[in-house]
């Protein structure tokens, strides 16, 4: 199995994409983590708050969501984010 990153720079991709697919990449690992915690990192079960859909949040949503939000717009490559969270 290859390594993405190397394989991306030989295709010619913007070395700024590889930098935030990288960053994606780590932000899905520290969730698969916490996942894998499961109650002891307080990840499980819903939230008291709802989505902009009138749903009730879970809690593992409302994490993931703000993980991938702040490392993303930290990049410095992306400007703009939505999400139903």
């Amino acid at each position: 199995m290859r390594r993405i990153s190397p394989v991306l720079q030989q295709d010619g991709v913007d070395p700024d994409l590889i930098s935030l697919l990288k960053t994606i990449l780590a932000a899905c690992r520290e969730i698969a983590f916490r996942v894998g915690q499961g109650e002891l990192a307080g990840v499980l079960g819903s939230t008291l708050s709802e989505n902009v859909q009138g749903e009730t949040q879970k809690k593992l949503d409302v994490i993931a969501n703000e993980l991938l939000k702040e490392v993303i717009l930290e990049t410095g490559v992306v400007k703009a984010i939505s999400s139903e969270e």
